[in-house]
């Protein structure tokens, strides 16, 4: 079977953190920086020249702090951080904002306040949770499974992906062999988040149908390009024993690979009696490993997530021309894996598995993964990264993104992550019901606060 496929920049080794740099110096810095790139001064002269001064950030610290003046956000946070931490880091929100997607009853912020409390420990109010609630992109209104509306019009969002695509523009990102930029992303072949449908009495009761569900959760490693060249393997990474190569399981893989047109060596198999496979470093490696040869002098994007790092450093920046992270807000949509290939692919998956063997239907969405064509993968990094539009501006990304109500809802990829993240949680956690109602609920006078 022929497969399709036709990088925040990488800290330099130095360690300057500019501690002790007044708020002054770094503002000047910034917007100095921001006046040189406009100029079309290269960032590696600009770091080059700092670097021979008391003040000399990495390149990644420049790009995010030239990002700040440009948005008009303050290069040094006004409030002191000290006594001011979150009670819950990034990856715990996630996990909370996971358990209210998968919940099936209505969840108010009193529910999520009652959550905290008995799984983590911390005592938020409900404003703090109504904060961390829009900061996660998750509405009042949400129902069910539902991620997020279908367009997005928060100026910060459409600012912030401007911002994006103009750093790229200003540091000629595209200016290279097209068919060696590439993006990473990892998917899994979760069912929990799927609806069956069927013809039914309108205005009637939803039928509920009963359904076999896979015991194994599998993490699939994707990585596609700009245009055609190079080719890269998707990786399936699983705790699933029938593919263990030295199991009794192993002879039916190998046939089922020959008629799928996969190789046996795009499976990796860890022993556990964790269900769910993780994205994790170590995955991250056995790609860059694999692929060392082709990797070398590319320029790679890939999101933020911890499985792209080691020991603080980005793995796939070893070797890379560039390698340029997604902004958190919105890579969801910048992502043409994300975004585009992740749900047609699933799409494809959901129409031809048989839900009887869970095994050989893991099997078939690595297939699916890869069979999506060239043309379209193109057209999908054309779409998110305006290469169609010559002169960018906030006005034509706003354009564009509103262009969403024809395609998957924006926020999906972001929905599956937090459901991901909860449901790695638990299998290392036991999850603790709810508390009984606040006192506060059963004061009518205060009583629709702790729905807002």
């Amino acid at each position: 079977m022929k497969k399709r496929v036709s990088s925040r920049e990488a800290s330099p080794t130095r360690g300057y953190t500019g501690t002790g740099v007044s708020a002054g110096v770094k503002e000047h810095t910034a917007e100095f920086v921001a006046a040189l790139l406009d100029a079309g001064v290269k960032m590696e002269t600009i770091v080059g020249a700092l670097g021979k001064t008391s003040y000399a950030p990495k390149k990644r610290t420049l790009y995010k702090l030239v990002g700040q003046v440009r948005a008009g956000d303050p290069v040094v946070s006004p409030h002191k951080e000290s006594g001011n931490k979150s009670m819950l880091t990034d990856e715990e929100k996630m996990i909370v904002a996971g358990w209210i997607l998968v919940q099936e009853k209505k969840v108010e912020l009193w529910h999520v306040q009652q959550w905290v409390r008995a799984n983590f420990k911390q005592n938020p109010s409900i404003s703090t949770v109504s904060r961390w609630k829009d900061e996660l992109g998750l509405s009042i209104r949400l129902v069910n499974k539902r991620p997020m509306s279908e367009t997005t019009t928060k100026d910060e969002y459409v600012l912030g992906y401007f911002e994006f695509l103009q750093q790229l523009r200003a540091t000629d990102f595209w200016n290279f062999d097209r068919s060696r930029i590439i993006c990473l992303d990892s998917v899994t072949n979760s069912m929990r988040a799927d609806r069956e449908k069927t013809i039914t009495l309108s205005g009637g009761q939803q039928k509920k149908f009963s359904r076999n569900t896979p015991k194994y959760t599998n993490n699939y490693l994707v990585c596609v390009a700009l245009e055609s060249g190079l080719e890269f393997d998707t990786l399936m990474f699983t705790h699933d024993p029938q593919f263990d190569s030295k199991g009794p399981g192993w002879p039916k893989v190998e046939k089922w690979c020959a008629k799928l047109g996969i190789r046996t060596d795009q499976i990796f198999y860890e022993e556990s009696t964790k269900k769910y496979c993780a994205e994790k470093a170590w995955q991250v490696s056995q790609f860059m490993n694999r692929n060392r040869a082709k990797l070398a002098g590319t320029r790679v994007l890939h999101d933020a997530g911890p499985a792209f790092k080691f020991k603080g450093e980005y793995i796939l920046g070893d070797g890379a021309d560039r390698l340029v992270v997604f902004p958190p807000d919105q890579h969801g949509q910048l992502s043409p894996l994300d975004n585009k290939l992740n749900a047609v692919a699933k799409t494809l998956w959901r129409a031809e598995r048989k839900m009887e063997d869970f095994s050989w239907d893991a099997l078939l969405l690595l297939q699916k993964l890869e069979s999506v064509g060239q043309e379209s993968i193109t057209s999908w990094w054309t779409h998110n990264f305006l290469l169609d539009v010559r002169k960018l501006s906030v006005k034509a990304v706003e354009e564009r993104l509103s262009q969403i109500r024809k395609r998957p809802p924006i926020r999906q990829a972001l929905a599956d992550k937090y459901m991901d993240a909860y449901e790695a949680w638990l299998e290392e956690h036991i999850e603790m019901p709810l508390e009984r109602p606040p006192e506060e609920l059963y004061i009518d006078l205060d009583g629709d606060f702790w729905k807002k």
